[in-house]
């Protein structure tokens, strides 16, 4: 007679005296599934879904990964093109401030003698007081893009570690999955 997975074999009766190690009950290995096949065999196949299913996300996985270090890269080339782009605006911006300098002290002079008007000096100084205005603005969007490279370097050290140690951890399963998938095929 086939056995249902309800079916139990009793070892003892109520009331039996009992030694350290004896069997009580004894479950059958060939009891039979919901649509009466073998339920190891359901349980194999259960295994081998879940390890093609592991398989996939583990490639899965690999591909975001991969994909996730190229956008890192691309966007440190970005931040380091917008950062070379930025020192030569304030390598130009510099010496034009130079420049201005330069004029305003001259223009400064000569209204001191009395050969110039005022006037030109306090608007070279304006024009001087707007550019340093601008240069600061420019050092300050160039610290920031120091940080944001800072920040994408550690990333690149970083992020392939914690991606190796993601693939670890699902290869792990895996390896699981297979050694109870081996277990599971030997019943």
């Amino acid at each position: 007679p086939t056995r249902r997975s309800s079916d139990l074999e009793k070892r003892i009766k109520a009331g039996d005296r009992v030694a350290k190690g004896q069997t009580l009950f004894v479950l059958s290995s060939d009891r039979e599934g919901p649509e009466g096949g073998p339920l190891f065999a359901l349980a194999t196949e259960t295994l081998r879904d879940r390890r093609a299913k592991m398989a996939d996300t583990i490639e899965k996985t690999r591909g975001i990964q991969a994909a996730e270090l190229t956008r890192i890269a691309a966007k440190r080339r970005e931040t380091i093109e917008r950062q070379a782009l930025l020192d030569e605006k304030i390598a130009i911006l510099t010496d034009s401030i130079n420049l201005r300098s330069t004029i305003f002290d001259r223009k400064k002079n000569l209204a001191d003698r009395k050969l110039g008007t005022v006037d030109q000096s306090e608007q070279v100084e304006l024009s001087l007081l707007d550019e340093r205005a601008q240069l600061s603005g420019l050092r300050l969007d160039r610290e920031t893009l120091t940080q944001e490279l800072s920040t994408l370097d550690s990333d690149r050290t970083i992020k392939p570690l914690q991606q190796r140690n993601e693939i670890s951890a699902l290869e792990r399963e895996l390896s699981s999955l297979d050694q109870q998938l081996a277990e599971s095929e030997m019943r």
